[in-house]
């Protein structure tokens, strides 16, 4: 983190003098992925996100992101967990706002919606009890809000994207009878750092 925050500095001050950018432009990033949830770990992200600046307030994207991280369970915290790091990957059409400011320092705000593959995951409670559930798969329907600063073709931006839960079955595995149903929580928070490829100043 101390790493990032010293290249974000340099970046903006080296494009103190920023200005928009409209027409065609691709914007490339990565960051931090921060789930939800109980016994849930941080992971990493990359994004594409090709965009249309239509002025210099409002630019529409298509959004590709892939984040990996552990994700956390609803409840009974401590007692379920997943060591297995799956990769969310999303596809979502998003549109922002920007503030126009003569300082440098562009403000924006956006929001997106879009599906989101969500692999399956084994889940275990740590004595061997519970064996895994394969069927907390699917493609959801899910949105997103965002904000964040830009500096010339430097891009600093927190996105978070709503997604359903993936209801788990769990079955014993140690012969004894019974079974449970976890929901693990899929919601996921996105600290990236980009750059726009392309385009010109307006």
């Amino acid at each position: 983190m101390k790493y990032l925050l010293i290249v974000l500095l340099t970046a903006l001050s080296m494009t103190a003098k920023s200005q928009p950018y409209k027409g065609f432009h691709l914007q490339l990033g990565g960051g931090i992925a921060l789930p939800n949830g109980n016994n849930s770990k941080n992971g990493y992200l990359i994004s594409v996100e090709p965009k249309l600046g239509l002025n210099k307030t409002f630019d529409v994207y298509l959004r590709y992101e892939a984040a990996t991280m552990v994700r956390g369970f609803q409840g009974r915290p401590g007692t379920y967990f997943s060591e297995e790091a799956q990769t969310i990957q999303s596809i979502m059409a998003t549109g922002n706002c920007t503030i126009t400011n003569p300082a440098g320092l562009r403000p924006f705000v956006g929001v997106g919606l879009g599906i989101f593959f969500v692999p399956a995951v084994s889940v275990g409670n740590g004595g061997g009890y519970w064996t895994y559930g394969f069927d907390n798969s699917g493609i959801y329907l899910g949105a997103m809000i965002r904000a964040g600063l830009k500096a010339g073709r430097i891009v600093l931006g927190a996105d978070y994207n709503f997604i359903p839960d993936s209801q788990s079955s769990l079955i014993a595995s140690t012969g004894g009878a019974g079974s449970a149903s976890l929901a693990l929580v899929n919601t996921y928070l996105a600290i990236k750092l980009g750059i726009d490829i392309g385009g010109k100043k307006q």
